[in-house]
């Protein structure tokens, strides 16, 4: 399995504003993009959408420490 890690950076955001941006894929529809995402689905704590010519992913969140880390895993097929 791929592992993508982000490095640490720093931001002129609260770490509150952030993660409370980041902890739930309701707020990711309006900010992903049109031209190369479709079929957006958002539950929360997961989401499926496609890509093309990818298909079909699917991510869930395993992972929450308050105001510090979200981890995702790839959920379904990919």
């Amino acid at each position: 399995m791929t592992k993508f890690e982000s490095d640490i950076k720093k931001s002129t955001y609260p770490a509150e504003t952030i993660f409370n941006f980041l902890a739930d894929f309701d707020h990711f529809g309006d900010v992903i993009p049109q031209d190369k995402i479709s079929n957006w689905q958002s539950f929360g704590d997961s989401c499926r959408f496609t890509i093309d010519p990818v298909g079909e992913v699917g991510l869930r969140m395993v992972e929450k420490e308050e105001f510090g880390t979200i981890k995702y895993t790839a959920e379904g097929k990919t």
